[in-house]
């Protein structure tokens, strides 16, 4: 099965989208489940995204990159993924973050430099292999 872009063109009203692979081991890789260019940009915007357990190349879909409404992404178990992207990528979609879960990726490299105007409650990077300065923002929590 497959969700071609022009099948995805249709969602501009979609808010959620949660694609947990329970069968891991016999389903295609997500890329190849979106089957959508690198350069698709998607005519909607999320708030919450599930994409855990999935099979996938060893970069970040560059879609997300557009998604700068969320409130929830979890990319936990995002099979064979080896690298965070860095700051580009969370000032877009950063903003409005409350939760995230990056668990179980074993990725490897520096921790990803995030926007020091996040709000997150919540977050996992655990069974990753990052290094280096935690942010400032979690260092020096705002007063409640």
């Amino acid at each position: 099965m497959a969700l071609y872009h022009w099948k995805l063109e249709k969602l501009t009203e979609l808010e959620s989208l949660d694609l947990e692979v329970k069968c891991a081991s016999v389903c295609s890789p997500i890329h190849s489940f979106f089957n959508v260019s690198s350069n698709w940009i998607p005519p909607f915007l999320l708030q919450e995204l599930r994409i855990r357990s999935c099979s996938v190349g060893s970069e970040f879909p560059t879609w997300l990159q557009t998604q700068h409404k969320l409130n929830v992404l979890d990319i936990s178990t995002y099979r064979n993924l080896k690298h965070c992207p860095q700051t580009g990528f969370w000032n877009l979609v950063s903003v409005n973050l409350a939760e995230m879960y990056m668990s179980e990726n074993q990725i490897e490299g520096m921790l990803p430099k995030f926007s020091t105007s996040m709000q997150l409650n919540t977050i996992d990077l655990s069974s990753n292999r990052f290094y280096g300065p935690l942010p400032g923002f979690w260092v020096h929590p705002s007063p409640t």
